[in-house]
């Protein structure tokens, strides 16, 4: 009996470690993926800005090349 006890005492020791093991994996694998996220998050920010920065400009740009330098000559008869 006092065999037994031992053993089964090791397996509960060996579980409890294990699953405390996965758990700590698990939340650094959490802790990673979040911080991947964030990263993403920031960098899809940062492009929108980009973009509405580049249409500021050719909005700013746009018309005066639409406009020309110098009127139409008309035709000589």
């Amino acid at each position: 009996m006092n065999r037994a006890a031992g053993i089964l005492g090791g397996v509960m020791v060996a579980t409890v470690l294990g699953i405390a093991a996965v758990h700590r994996l698990q939340e650094q694998e959490r802790l990673t993926m979040r911080g991947g996220l964030l990263k993403d998050q920031r960098l899809m920010e940062l492009k929108r800005q980009q973009l509405l920065q580049e249409e500021e400009f050719k909005a700013l740009v746009s018309p005066a090349d639409s406009m020309p330098d110098k009127p139409p000559s008309s035709p000589s008869s």
